[in-house]
């Protein structure tokens, strides 16, 4: 039967042999010392096998040894290549060399220490969801080895640093690790360079390994710069008018995040966003004014919606919410079956979600499918949220925001009408409100792609 040479551990057994033969062959001498301590201080581990003599033994012996060595956690790739730096350590004097050692290892477990910050982590990493390596100093030696992309030898690195490292050369490989390190720490401790590289990571504009290159010879005004004309440059093909919910949803998403991320880089702000968060949950488009009512089916259904309708319109004050007040007061009496009032309740109900968005002032796609009308918000509160009227999904953002969940910040400032000058009515989402939204992100947007001309 064939052996599968192609194996760490075979490729690890035989450089074992290899070492020994050397080594005895250069020290002669030391040989006979070599043979006493293998035969008189050398110690097996012994398991005592019961034969069945209804099998062989052969098979018996090697089913159970499969079974003892079966499950052993086998040396990741960092391991290997921390057994490399700390072992081609050499130094006269053995104290010197161990304490030299050991501050390798000690600078080794700040590193990875660092990197098993998840806020960190998902900064510099586009999927940190898939990418679960445990030893997360790998990512520094793939960056710093040139891993490609594509290549998928989990050994890559390594077989990198046992061709490079030696006597000479470990300073010089182990002080790369370490710039490299303290170059990405220095991005994220940094609030205006964490939020430009965290955008461009998370949209895949350029790898990380791209921007550490990029960054080389720039002043840190001058890569931020750098940045901000990358993102402008990505970003300058849209056109916020004619983008349409359905037709251009990953443009209008990276348009979205972009403005909440622009809005933590003003000069006071204290807050970050957290791209951990923001990368751990499914995003979606969430319509601020509802697209259309869901219909009722039954009189138990018309009941449950008027107890729930008539509260909120009993709060605004003008003629459309008289109106509308009157006929539902009307319809709530009328005994007809209900199959007899089912477009009358329909009507009723498109004139109630329309008091809260003020639909009909502008064209229905418009006012519904553009970015004015569409916000950020985690796939399952969007779900949660349905097609609720504006006033029902305030309070929702507001409750979730209250309870800790993470809410993107324009996101809550849209359902705070942060973005209207004058806030008349906190129940609607009227074309005023809208209209004073898309400028504030046409604003946002004009700064970064004028930088691209």
């Amino acid at each position: 039967m064939g052996a599968d040479y192609n194996h760490i551990d075979i490729y690890h057994f035989f450089n074992a042999y290899q070492t020994t033969a050397n080594w005895i062959t250069q020290n002669k001498t030391k040989k006979q010392t070599f043979i006493n301590n293998l035969l008189e201080h050398t110690q097996v581990i012994w398991y005592q096998i019961n034969q069945d003599p209804h099998k062989d033994s052969n098979t018996d012996s090697r089913d159970i040894f499969m079974r003892l060595n079966s499950g052993k956690i086998p040396l990741t790739n960092a391991e290997l290549i921390k057994a490399l730096f700390i072992n081609v350590i050499k130094d006269e004097n053995q104290e010197a060399a161990t304490l030299k050692q050991s501050e390798l290892a000690q600078e080794w477990d700040k590193i990875e220490c660092a990197l098993q910050n998840n806020e960190f982590w998902s900064f510099i990493n586009q999927n940190p969801q898939k990418n679960t390596i445990a030893t997360r100093i790998e990512f520094i030696f793939d960056l710093i080895t040139n891993k490609p992309n594509e290549n998928q030898e989990q050994f890559f690195s390594f077989y990198y640093y046992q061709k490079e490292l030696n006597v000479k050369t470990h300073q010089d490989e182990w002080k790369k690790v370490k710039d490299c390190f303290l170059q990405l720490q220095e991005w994220f401790e940094d609030n205006k360079l964490y939020h430009l590289i965290g955008f461009i990571i998370h949209q895949k504009t350029k790898l990380i390994k791209d921007l550490l290159t990029e960054s080389k010879n720039l002043t840190k005004t001058e890569f931020a710069l750098s940045l901000e004309t990358m993102i402008g440059k990505a970003l300058k093909k849209h056109e916020l008018n004619k983008l349409s919910y359905g037709e251009d949803n990953d443009s209008l998403t990276a348009i979205l995040l972009l403005f909440n991320i622009d809005i933590l880089l003003q000069e006071n702000s204290i807050s970050r966003f957290s791209f951990e968060q923001f990368k751990s949950k499914q995003w979606s488009l969430e319509h601020i004014h509802a697209q259309h009512s869901k219909q009722l089916d039954d009189d138990k259904e018309l009941n449950t919606w008027l107890s729930y309708a008539i509260p909120i319109i009993n709060n605004i004050n003008n003629d459309k919410a008289h109106q509308l007040k009157e006929s539902l007061a009307k319809i709530r009496e009328d005994q007809r079956a209900f199959d007899k009032k089912k477009d009358e309740i329909s009507k009723l109900r498109t004139a109630f979600v329309n008091l809260f968005g003020d639909a009909n002032e502008l064209d229905e796609m418009e006012t519904l499918h553009g970015i004015e009308n569409l916000a950020l918000l985690d796939t399952k509160t969007n779900s949660a949220l349905n097609n609720n009227i504006f006033p029902s999904k305030r309070e929702e953002i507001i409750n979730k925001d209250r309870n800790g969940l993470f809410i993107p910040i324009a996101t809550k400032n849209v359902f705070l009408k942060y973005y209207s000058p004058q806030v008349v009515d906190v129940y609607t989402w009227s074309a005023l409100d809208r209209k004073h939204y898309q400028e504030a992100i046409a604003t946002t947007l004009k700064k970064y792609t004028n930088l691209s001309k």
